[in-house]
């Protein structure tokens, strides 16, 4: 249109205009003006023509309507402030508001914003006009996007650190399989029951078990369960310690092996005792150690 408008007239026909505007407009709108009745006057001249098809096209303002879109429109959730008043702008060019424009869009930003602080804020205002209206707005706007930005800053940040802190801990980490690994190669103490390689804790230590040396109660091999007497048959004065293990079991024996006993001479009198290779002595009873009249004493084992 600028351009057939600043065409000289001498170089160029009023109809050869018209003619160019008929050839750019497309093959769809020269299709709905072939089923036209153009007066033959309008297709001569380009301007009339022009005016002609803006006027079928163009659809017919309903001003109604328009106010309708205008006092409903809202900011959208993706809308920016700037965007949403442009298109207020817009909407209210074909209301028809004269003189009232300004105040009207005033008072559909401060309706139609989402952020109820800053609508607050507008409110607050005695004396609020378009400009500082808008002002206000797109003040609101810019320090909630840069204090956005700073805090998604600060969360990398974090991150940052975070993964630093992590990556140092499982470096410390990987020390600690190979402690593990070298300490499975030994083998635990039999007097101490820890894991050393030498110097052993144990060594010079009594035992509170057994009374001997050289290893702790919980690895002793005499398991003491009970207290009971001990007789020994002094014939020579000598004093020697005997410990018998006493071991009690809910097992039901089977009477079909027989026990294994043995007739032994003691000071020329035989005494039936029963054998048991895994014990350092055996055990009279009161009656047959009165049979051999022997000298006994009492003692704690």
């Amino acid at each position: 249109m600028e351009a057939l408008g600043a065409a000289d007239s001498t170089e160029m026909s009023n109809e050869r205009k018209a003619a160019i505007l008929l050839h750019t407009i497309g093959s769809e709108v020269q299709d709905i003006y072939n089923t036209l009745e153009v007066p033959e006057t309008t297709k001569k001249d380009w301007k009339n023509l022009f005016d002609y098809l803006e006027h079928h096209f163009k659809p017919k303002e309903n001003e109604t309507i328009n106010r309708h879109q205008f006092h409903t429109r809202k900011q959208k959730e993706s809308e920016s402030v700037d965007m949403f008043i442009t298109d207020l702008k817009k909407l209210s060019q074909n209301c028809n508001f004269g003189e009232l424009r300004d105040s009207l869009l005033r008072d559909r930003i401060v309706c139609g914003i989402l952020d109820k602080k800053v609508r607050d804020r507008l409110l607050r205002e005695a004396k609020l006009d378009l400009t500082q209206c808008v002002n206000i707005c797109n003040a609101a706007e810019l320090a909630e996007a840069q204090s956005k930005q700073l805090s998604e800053e600060t969360n990398v940040s974090m991150v940052r650190k975070n993964a630093g802190n992590l990556n140092r801990k499982q470096q410390n980490n990987t020390k600690i399989p190979k402690l593990e690994a070298d300490t499975n190669k030994q083998s635990k103490c039999r007097k101490c029951g820890l894991f050393h390689w030498k110097n052993c804790p144990a060594y010079g230590k009594i035992c509170r078990n057994c009374r001997k040396y050289n290893h702790f109660d919980k690895m002793c091999r005499y398991k003491k369960t009970n207290l009971i007497e001990e007789c020994e048959v002094e014939e020579e004065g000598a004093e020697t310690d005997l410990f018998v293990g006493v071991i009690e079991t809910n097992t039901k024996q089977v009477n079909s092996v027989k026990e294994w006993v043995q007739k032994i001479k003691i000071k020329g009198s035989e005494i039936e005792c029963k054998l048991d290779t895994g014990v350092e002595v055996n055990i009279l009873n009161m009656k047959t150690v009165k049979s051999l009249n022997a000298k006994v004493r009492t003692s704690k084992i």
